[in-house]
């Protein structure tokens, strides 16, 4: 069984936050047990998320817990997941290096989300997609994000709909208490101290008539995303871990 998924990308600002509050979400929506948590290859432990990353997930009503910041990849965070999603290659390969231990448990999240639609090749997936990377955002304007989100959440739908099909997934006791409500709205403290992880049930309110939110369908092409990059010269990627100011 898959209980713990660890998501990867470069400064943990930006896009594997994006993926964590997304999948716990959706997780915590279908009344999957899941523990979700994200980090960063190169990440300032407790620097903010991006300020467009708060507002793509609050345009969503996907919840952000308070005091949620970035958080470097450990030795330790990397032994607790059972399943480990990386943003691009780049981040499988470094993670494959400095932890050969999770070598069948790391998958770009591209690679696990479509590998029941192909033969699991990573070349047949990249020529499916164009790539097996997702793009990243860092200093790009709010559109970009929304469109890394939407990629993101297509994705993630596909990743549950995987842990269900293939009996990976725990569902929650219908005793399983009272879940949090999800209000949309991002606490003022989000993105400033490193307290930011919970199970998929403490951020869902399947009886809320709020849940619908963007990313539900099908994703954003990675190429769709490169060329929106491309044509706003989105700057640096997240590796620096800076907190540069993006533009609304």
């Amino acid at each position: 069984m898959i209980r713990r998924v660890l998501l990867v990308c470069t400064g943990n600002t930006c896009r594997s936050p994006m993926a964590e509050m997304m999948l716990r979400d959706l997780a915590g929506r279908r009344r999957m047990l899941l523990e979700v948590r994200s980090a960063g290859v190169a990440a300032l432990d407790g620097q903010p998320f991006s300020e467009n990353t708060v507002e793509v997930l609050r345009r969503r009503n996907v919840p952000i817990p308070p005091g949620a910041a970035a958080s470097s990849l450990t030795g330790d965070a990397a032994s607790w997941a059972d399943l480990i999603l990386t943003m691009t290659m780049r981040h499988k390969q470094m993670l494959l290096t400095l932890f050969p231990e999770t070598a069948g448990k790391t998958y770009t999240l591209k690679e696990y989300a479509l590998m029941a639609e192909t033969s699991g090749d990573a070349a047949e997936i990249a020529a499916l997609t164009g790539e097996l990377d997702i793009a990243d955002p860092f200093g790009g304007p709010l559109d970009l994000y929304e469109l890394v989100a939407e990629e993101i959440g297509g994705l993630l739908e596909r990743v549950l709909d995987r842990l269900v099909s293939d009996g990976l997934a725990e569902a929650a006791p219908e005793d399983a208490g009272t879940v949090s409500g999800n209000t949309g709205a991002a606490p003022e403290d989000a993105g400033t101290t490193p307290e930011k992880h919970g199970t998929a049930l403490d951020a869902a309110d399947p009886a809320s008539g709020e849940g619908a939110r963007e990313s539900a369908g099908a994703g954003v092409t990675s190429g769709a995303v490169e060329a929106a990059s491309l044509e706003t010269e989105a700057g640096p990627d997240e590796d620096e871990g800076n907190s540069a100011k993006e533009s609304p």
